[in-house]
C-alpha cells in the first residue's frame, strides 16, 4: 500500500517536472530568439551611429530614415521617454535644423543613442539573470497547489496514506481545484495584461495584488488551524509575490534612472545654450 502511494506521488512529481520543464524550455528558446534579435538590433545601431558621426548636412536624411527604422515609432506618438519619444524629437530637430546648428544636435543624438545601447543592454542582462527567478516561482506555485489540495484532503478527514480515499479525494475535489487553478492562471494573466498597458506602474499593481493576496489569507485562515500543507502553501504563494515584486522594482528603478539620464543630457543642452 505504501509502494503504492510512494509511486502514485512519484507520477505526480514526474508530471509536475515535465511541465515545469517544458515551460523553462519554452521560455529558454523564446530568450534566446529574443536575445539575438536585439544582438542584432545592437548592432545596426551602432552602425548607424558610426555613419552619423561622419554623415554630412547634405546626406542626413539617408541615415535619420535608416534610424527610423530601428526605434519604436510608439515613440513618435507619445511623451514614453521609454519609447524613444526624445529620439524621435531630435530627429525632427535635426530634420529642421540649420548647417551651422547640425554638428551639434547630431552630437546629442548620438548621446541618445549610446544612452540607449546601454541600456538595453544593462536590460538584456537582468532579463537572463531573472528567468531563473520566473522559474522559481513557477515551481513555487506548481507546489503550493499540490499542498493545498493535500491540505484539502486532510481538513477533509481524508487519510494521504489510504490509496481509495485519496482517489475519491481526488474526484470530489478535482472541480474545485480547476477552478482555484484557473483562477490562478487568469489572475496572473490579467496581472501582465495590466503591466504591459501600465508600464510606469507596474510596481503599483504588484503591490496591491501582494498585499490583497496576504489579506485576503489573513481573512480566510483567521482562528483557523491550518495543516502543515496549507501553511506551506500560502508561504510559497506569498513568497512568489514577494520575487514578482521585487523583479518588477528592479524594471521599475532602471527606467527611472534611464529617464533621469535623458533629462540630464536634455538639461546639459539647455545650460549650454545659454
Amino acid at each position: 500500500m505504501d509502494f503504492q502511494i510512494v509511486m502514485e506521488l512519484s507520477a505526480v512529481a514526474t508530471i509536475i517536472g515535465v511541465i515545469v520543464s517544458y515551460f523553462t524550455f519554452h521560455k529558454t528558446s523564446k530568450l534566446s530568439y529574443i536575445t539575438q534579435e536585439r544582438k542584432e538590433w545592437r548592432a545596426d545601431i551602432r552602425k548607424i551611429v558610426d555613419e552619423l558621426e561622419v554623415c554630412p548636412f547634405s546626406k542626413k536624411k539617408r541615415v535619420l530614415t535608416k534610424l527610423k527604422t530601428r526605434i519604436n515609432t510608439y515613440g513618435k506618438l507619445t511623451e514614453d521617454v521609454g519609447k524613444d519619444s526624445h529620439i524621435w524629437k531630435q530627429i525632427e530637430i535635426i530634420e529642421n535644423c540649420r548647417v551651422k546648428e547640425y554638428e551639434k544636435q547630431k552630437d546629442k543624438l548620438i548621446l541618445f543613442l549610446s544612452l540607449l545601447l546601454k541600456d538595453d543592454w544593462e536590460r538584456a542582462k537582468k532579463e537572463v539573470i531573472g528567468e531563473p527567478a520566473k522559474g522559481i516561482i513557477t515551481v513555487c506555485l506548481s507546489f503550493a497547489i499540490i499542498f493545498s489540495w493535500i491540505g484539502i484532503f486532510q481538513a477533509n478527514g481524508i487519510n494521504i496514506r489510504d490509496v481509495k480515499e485519496v482517489q475519491k479525494g481526488i474526484i470530489y475535489t478535482s472541480p474545485g481545484m480547476i477552478l482555484i487553478i484557473m483562477g490562478l492562471i487568469g489572475c496572473f494573466l490579467m496581472i501582465n495584461v495590466l503591466k504591459q498597458h501600465c508600464e510606469g506602474e507596474i510596481v503599483v499593481i504588484d503591490v496591491i495584488w501582494t498585499m490583497a493576496l496576504i489579506f485576503g489569507v489573513l481573512i480566510l485562515t483567521f482562528g483557523n488551524k491550518l495543516s502543515i500543507f496549507i501553511q506551506a502553501a500560502i508561504g510559497m504563494i506569498i513568497f512568489s509575490g514577494v520575487l514578482s515584486l521585487l523583479l518588477d522594482i528592479g524594471k521599475y528603478v532602471q527606467g527611472k534612472r534611464y529617464k533621469s539620464y535623458v533629462d540630464k543630457i536634455k538639461g546639459d543642452e539647455k545650460s549650454g545654450s545659454k
